[in-house]
């Protein structure tokens, strides 16, 4: 029998905020998929479909960062994921580039009452419409 537990995937560098997000996740009935470097993200890539929703730290250090990475996963899947960047980064490159690709924004700390709303409505949306990720705004 498939698991119908939504899948959000959490694209975050630091362990401990990683996990506090993971935990947050799964006490809210979410399965939880867990990306700390792009290393991660290549084994990653076989199980992309299916995901509801994904939150994304925006600055990863070296490399690519959270958008780049949720914009990987979706072409990998081959579909559009609602997208929540969460960042403590105030800068102007930032908030752009998760403009550009019609990425909401919550500046760290989020409260977890917006982050589990946000991903809720996501998951909704997605679920009534797999096409309509661009929806899932706040």
């Amino acid at each position: 029998m498939p698991n119908r537990q939504p899948c959000v995937v959490v694209i975050e560098d630091h362990p401990l905020v990683r996990a506090g997000q993971r935990m947050l996740l799964e006490d809210a009935g979410y399965r939880v998929a867990e990306i700390a470097t792009a290393s991660d993200l290549a084994g990653f890539a076989a199980t992309a479909g299916g995901s509801q929703a994904i939150i994304a730290d925006f600055d990863l250090g070296p490399g690519m960062n959270g958008p780049e990475m949720a914009l990987d996963i979706m072409r990998r899947a081959g579909e559009r994921i609602p997208t929540l960047i969460l960042s403590a980064s105030y800068g102007a490159r930032s908030l752009a580039i998760a403009a550009v690709h019609n990425m909401p924004v919550m500046f760290k700390p989020a409260p977890e009452g917006q982050v589990l709303a946000w991903v809720a409505d996501a998951v909704v949306i997605r679920r009534s419409d797999p096409d309509a990720a661009d929806k899932a705004q706040h």
